[in-house]
């Protein structure tokens, strides 16, 4: 055999194929098992030559899911907006479904609140889970 592969039969001696000739059908088969099983040996010992060199790092970056920037956006809207206190407020978006959940202090800002998440582009629906904290004292 060419290319360096060896084999050797299970008296521990190099067998090759001319060294075959003249044994009895026992050891042909014996030889042909060695051989085939032997070949699977060689590739990969020519397998462990070709990839000796050394591999490239692969670094796979992941990016954000259309949900985790549509609640971002949202959450900025809602931060920058003077006349919103964000701080009650939690946005969390499944499948462009904005959900917007928290404290409000009147039914002004409520709207305000909804008015900022429906128009953020990518949001499909908002559901609105806020409750008004009234702050007067009175009731009223």
């Amino acid at each position: 055999m060419s290319g360096g592969c060896h084999l050797r039969s299970s008296a521990g001696a190099p067998t090759t194929a001319r060294g075959a000739r003249g044994v009895g059908r026992v050891a042909i088969t014996l030889l042909a098992a060695t051989l085939l099983g032997g070949s699977e040996l060689c590739l990969a010992q020519a397998a462990a030559k070709k990839t000796s060199a050394p591999l490239e790092e692969i670094i796979v970056q992941g990016t954000r899911s259309a949900d985790e920037q549509i609640t971002e956006r949202v959450q900025s809207a809602l931060a920058n907006d003077r006349w919103i206190y964000a701080e009650h407020v939690i946005v969390t978006t499944e499948k462009g479904v904005v959900r917007v959940e928290g404290l409000t202090s009147d039914s002004w800002e409520m709207h305000r609140i909804l008015r900022e998440a429906r128009k953020t582009p990518g949001v499909k629906r908002v559901l609105n889970q806020l409750e008004m904290l009234h702050l007067d004292p009175e009731g009223g």
